[in-house]
Parts: structure tokens; C-alpha cells; sequence
């Protein structure tokens, strides 16, 4: 892995706050932070992940602007794990960069569950009743 400018990764960690909905402490806390950075940079190149980490306003702004393409697969990125940049005149490309990206994806926190495999829920879990949407940190809207 390449050495990271800190500043630089500090503003796509603050702008994946905005488009994932999720806190800055809750991405850091991934360690996924600098793979994904790094990762984003190699797929865009330094021009556009420069202007991508330009960017100011709601994350509204990011998604229906110039880096919305970039955006709509950072967040299947903090949340999947999977590189998504489409649509590809052959087809879809899915790719996960690496096995701790499955496990440290967003959707498991977002639907109060564990990566099969790799993070188990613990002994005698299958006692206590699942987690319900009331007991989940997320704003479910109807």
C-alpha cells in the first residue's frame, strides 16, 4: 500500500460520511479507511479523485454532480465491499477487494447482522430474540 496523504484521506472519509449516512468514527472504526482510499485512487486516477475530494456541499450535491458515478460506487464499497462502476457495455463488474471488506461491510451493522464465516453472533445467541428495527441506530422511514 502507497503512503497516504492524511489530509487527503480524512476528506473522503468526511464525504463517505455524507453519501453513506454514516458517522465518521463508524468508518474509521472499519479499518477500512486507507484500503478503500487507496483503492478508489487506483480505480479513477489522481485527477479525478482530486476533483471528487474537492467536492463541498450535502451529499445530495455529490450524487447528482459531476462524481456521481464515483460516489454511487463508494457507497456500495463501504457497504458491500465490492468495486461497482457501471453501466459496462459488457455487463455488470462486480469485484470485492478483499476478504476484510466483506467482513467490515456497512450492511451488516445496517441490518443488525454478521458476515457468515467470519464474525459470529457468540454462544447461545440463537436464545435471545433477533434485533428489530426499533433496536437498530437507523431512521426507517415508511
Amino acid at each position: 500500500m502507497t503512503s497516504v496523504d492524511r489530509s487527503q484521506l480524512q476528506r473522503f472519509v468526511e464525504i463517505s460520511c455524507g453519501i453513506t449516512g454514516y458517522e465518521v468514527t463508524a468508518l474509521w472504526g472499519t479499518g477500512q479507511a486507507e484500503e478503500y482510499f487507496n483503492y478508489v485512487q487506483e480505480q479513477i486516477g489522481d485527477e479525478r479523485m482530486a476533483g471528487l475530494l474537492e467536492q463541498t456541499g450535502d451529499a445530495t450535491a455529490v450524487m447528482q454532480g459531476t462524481f456521481g458515478a464515483e460516489a454511487r460506487a463508494i457507497i456500495k464499497l463501504w457497504y458491500l465491499g465490492t468495486w461497482h462502476i457501471g453501466p459496462v457495455p459488457d455487463g455488470t463488474v462486480t469485484f470485492r477487494i478483499s476478504p476484510q471488506a466483506y467482513v467490515e461491510s456497512l450492511a451488516w451493522t445496517a441490518m443488525g447482522g454478521h458476515p457468515q464465516g467470519a464474525r459470529q453472533p457468540g454462544f447461545r445467541s440463537w436464545s435471545v430474540p433477533p434485533v428489530g428495527k426499533d433496536d437498530l441506530d437507523v431512521k426507517v422511514t415508511s
